[in-house]
This record gives C-alpha cells, structure tokens and sequence, in this order.
C-alpha cells in the first residue's frame, strides 16, 4: 500500500514538473525575448518570398502589361541603423494594407504572433512575417484557385550578411507595391 501511494506522489511530481516545464516554454517570462536562432538573413528571404507574391497578385488584379513591368522593376531603397523593432512596427503597418485587402475578399484578418518579451528579435518578426505571407497566400488562392501554384513563395532563399536594414529595405517595397495594388483593386 505504501508503495502504491510513493507510485501517486511520484506520478503527481512528474505530472506537476512537465507542466512547469510546458508553461516555461509556452509563455516565457517577460524579460526573455523569443530567440529560435533566426537571423536577418531568414526574415529577409522570407519578405523576399512576399514581395515575389506581390507580383503574382499585381497580375490578378493589373490588366495593364506596362504597369505589371513598372510593377514588378519596383527596387528596395537603402536604410541604415534600423533594428527588428523598426522591421516589426513597419511589418504592422503593411499587415493593415493586407487586411484591408483581406476584408474586401471577405477572408479573416491576418494572424498576429504574440509578443515574445521584452526585446523584438528576428526571430518574433519571421513568425509574424510568416502570417503575413499566409494570408497574402490565402487571398491569392482565393482569387484564382488552383490555377496559381503557390509553393515557390515558400522556399527558403540563402542568403547572408544580411541585417534589419535590409529586412527594412524590403518591407517598405512591399508596402509601396501593396499601395499600388489596393489603389489599382479600388480598395
């Protein structure tokens, strides 16, 4: 009888320490940042995945040749001293573009990462940039079915030496393309 009470306490401990230990994980403390090793590098060839998705929707929504070309020949501009916070706080104002975009096609609103703790690292604005492409995704397929394939916006691109400038970089061309698009959808 002892041994199958010690068999309860024991059970119970682990029941309690795997539970500590999931909740540790699932919502870490507010000064710890969410870090997965992300850099730069993956959250720029994720918006370089984004900004090649744009071009696929400028085609659904252009009929103009000439304006696809100026469309797609839109460069990234060069920023300097930017951080993943600023890449975060630009990547929230192109979300609201894409919702709007989202809305007039009656599809839900783009799904937000929670806040990783107290500093925004690359890793916390790639999960919420992987939200982005889903959903601009989800308004493509939407749009033409199965006719646009869209697996060759999740590839992942190599790249290096790339910072939160860069990132920046391209956040802003998306914004300046999703402009565009929503003026030439009459949104």
């Amino acid at each position: 009888m002892q041994l199958e009470t010690r068999k309860k306490k024991l059970h119970r401990y682990r029941t309690i320490l795997v539970a500590v230990m999931l909740s540790a994980l699932a919502f870490p403390s507010g000064s710890s940042a969410l870090d997965l090793g992300l850099t730069p590098n993956h959250v720029y060839s994720l918006w370089t995945n984004i900004n090649a998705s744009l071009n696929a929707c400028a085609r659904v929504v252009h009929g103009d040749p000439t304006d696809l070309e100026s469309f797609a020949a839109m460069e990234p501009k060069t920023f300097s001293g930017k951080k993943p916070a600023d890449v975060l706080n630009l990547l929230v104002t192109y979300r609201a573009k894409l919702d709007r975009l989202l809305r007039a096609q009656h599809l839900p609103d783009t799904t937000q990462a929670p806040p990783g703790g107290d500093a925004i690292t690359p890793s916390h604005v790639y999960l919420n940039s992987g939200h982005v492409l889903n959903a601009q995704l989800r308004w493509l397929t939407v749009r033409t079915g199965p006719a646009q394939i869209i697996s060759q916006f999740y590839t992942q691109q190599e790249f290096s030496g790339k910072t939160p400038s860069d990132v920046f970089a391209m956040v802003d061309l998306a914004i300046r393309r999703m402009d565009r698009l929503l003026q030439a959808a009459g949104i």
